[in-house]
């Protein structure tokens, strides 16, 4: 037999099977790539930690006001400013630049 005669004829049973697999492949390949574009697309999407010195300054401000030494679920307001009054920077204090910094930009 020569080799023609045996590669499968188109619509027989031997060639449906691998025109199926073959599909399958490309279908599983296309969706494995589309996956991982879409991840190292979006990995790095949604809002960024703010490292401005303004933001810094808030965020030590936040930090040496409260209280970690007690426990947040039983009492927050502790946790939260629990040490607002000993620290060099009121929250008014804050109030107060927030206003100034808001006139210079409007």
């Amino acid at each position: 037999s020569t080799p023609e005669e045996r590669l499968p004829v188109e619509g027989s049973r031997p060639w449906a099977v691998a025109r199926r697999v073959l599909t399958a492949i490309l279908i599983l390949g296309l969706l494995l790539c589309f996956s991982v574009l879409l991840f190292y697309n979006f990995q790095n999407c949604g809002p960024r930690p703010c490292e401005t010195s303004v933001c810094l300054d808030l965020r030590d401000h936040y930090l040496a006001s409260g209280n970690t030494s007690v426990a947040p679920c039983t009492d927050f307001f502790s946790f939260a400013c629990g040490r607002a009054k000993e620290t060099n920077n009121s929250f008014q204090e804050l109030a107060t630049k927030n206003k100034n910094r808001l006139r210079r930009i409007l």
